[in-house]
């Protein structure tokens, strides 16, 4: 992977995590108040539990938690750029570690995949029997398989 595809997909993240930071922050600021980056939280939303909500919503709405010194400074001085900074940076090192336990334990998840491959032999089989007879059939479009093997792989019509 390159560095600019590192980048794009870092970017696409931000831009993705900007959105729904300010969405949320959105829900719970009167009207016409903008969440800025560089608004503090406190100040912008100072009722008992409204901040917790946020961050909680925040957190279950993108799978992460937060660890519980970043949550202190997020809410003694934190703005609304460094929680859209701690969430993305969150997210970024769960995609890393998730792929960090894979290659670890490579060599037992493809043995694990060998193993279902053969018990179900006769059963992957005949699916693909009667999905190339509809094919044939034109009952159903023919797929090609687009990606890599590490990227993962997507289907597409012919």
């Amino acid at each position: 992977m390159t560095p600019f595809e590192v980048g794009a997909k870092y970017a696409a993240l931000d831009t993705t995590v900007h959105e729904v930071v300010s969405s949320v922050l959105r829900a719970h600021l009167p009207r016409g108040v903008e969440p800025g980056d560089d608004k503090e939280l406190e100040r912008l939303v100072p009722e008992d539990g409204e901040l917790e909500a946020v961050v909680k919503t925040l957190e279950d709405n993108f799978g992460v938690e937060l660890d519980g010194d970043v949550i202190f400074s997020l809410f003694a001085e934190g703005t609304v750029g460094d929680l859209k900074k701690a969430i993305v940076d969150k997210l970024s090192m769960k995609k890393t570690a998730d792929h960090r336990y894979y290659m670890q334990h490579r060599a037992q998840i493809q043995q694990r995949n060998r193993q279902y491959r053969m018990r179900n032999l006769h059963q992957i089989r005949r699916h693909a029997r009667i999905y190339r007879r509809k094919v044939k059939r034109r009952q159903v479009r023919p797929r090609r398989r687009v990606g890599s093997r590490g990227g993962g792989y997507t289907f597409i019509p012919r």
